[in-house]
């Protein structure tokens, strides 16, 4: 038997597959709330979506916010926490920022922009949600193949602090590679300590591979450089990218690993000391903003 769904939040929706896990949703009577950086695209979405409804008292929602900014977060959250979810997806994510964000604006000015978007900016929302809703809630975090990546998984690190150290903005530089594939084993690391919560299931699912706004912030030289892989690597297209992460919220089954590729690939071995001290890193790194 499925899991029940009839509440959903989706992050991050307002393009590839976001909208598509929200059209479908829309399409099959659940309420759904949506969340973007901007409101023109919000607007432009809760326009497709409306005519989509299949019933009078569908709600269609939506939160503008930027999930990168953790002061934004903590702003929307109490209006968040009004809607009793049930389901929750957190699809948000960059891999190439387009413009970073300047030390004097931002609410972590020393943290890498990638790894603050896909995976600080969740955790906050998860904690938020909760604190303040004890209904049973299904979390799906959307990682990637990439984070089976054995170079780095096995440089992570064994203690809070030196976590600090490890997501620097300066220890990055320009690569979006490295804080890319960390975001996606750290929303592995997420998920599973979410499915730990008292009343709260979650599941890390890597959807598939389709060509979204991520894909096109790669530099081109670079996406020449991989352009040849594509022989070996199907593009599945959002749609089909969203109906992987729909099965993986509704899915009964609790997965003990908390990690769903439609490749066959390992969850990354990271020790219970890593794992824990990277919650512990999370849960210092987010107090102020609760």
């Amino acid at each position: 038997m499925a899991r029940p769904m009839a509440t959903v939040l989706i992050t991050g929706a307002t393009g590839g597959i976001g909208t598509d896990i929200a059209s479908r949703l829309v399409a099959e009577g659940k309420n759904v709330y949506v969340t973007g950086r901007s409101q023109q695209k919000l607007n432009n979405l809760i326009d497709q979506l409306n005519p989509m409804k299949t019933r009078d008292d569908q709600i269609i929602g939506q939160f503008q916010f930027d999930i990168g900014w953790l002061t934004d977060i903590k702003r929307e959250m109490p209006q968040i926490c009004k809607v009793p979810f049930d389901t929750v997806i957190f699809n948000a994510g960059i891999m190439f920022p387009k413009t970073p964000r300047s030390a004097n604006e931002d609410d972590l000015p020393w943290m890498e922009d990638t790894l603050k978007t896909n995976i600080v900016g969740h955790f906050l929302m998860a904690r938020h949600l909760l604190a303040e809703q004890k209904q049973s809630i299904r979390f799906v975090c959307l990682s990637s193949v990439t984070a089976k990546f054995p170079l780095r998984w096995m440089r992570w690190k064994t203690s809070p602090s030196e976590f600090h150290h490890f997501f620097a903005r300066s220890n990055y530089f320009t690569d979006g590679w490295t804080s890319y594939i960390d975001s996606k084993l750290a929303a592995i690391v997420m998920a599973q300590w979410l499915n730990k919560q008292d009343n709260k299931s979650a599941v890390a699912v890597h959807p598939g591979v389709a060509t979204t706004a991520i894909v096109l912030s790669i530099p081109e030289n670079q996406r020449k450089i991989l352009s040849p892989l594509s022989r070996f690597q199907k593009n599945d297209g959002t749609n089909v990218c969203a109906n992987n992460v729909i099965n993986a919220a509704l899915s009964p089954d609790d997965f003990t690993n908390t990690w769903i590729c439609h490749d066959t690939v390992a969850i990354p071995r990271l020790s219970e000391v890593q794992k824990n001290s990277f919650m512990d890193f999370l849960h210092e790194l987010t107090k102020d903003f609760m």
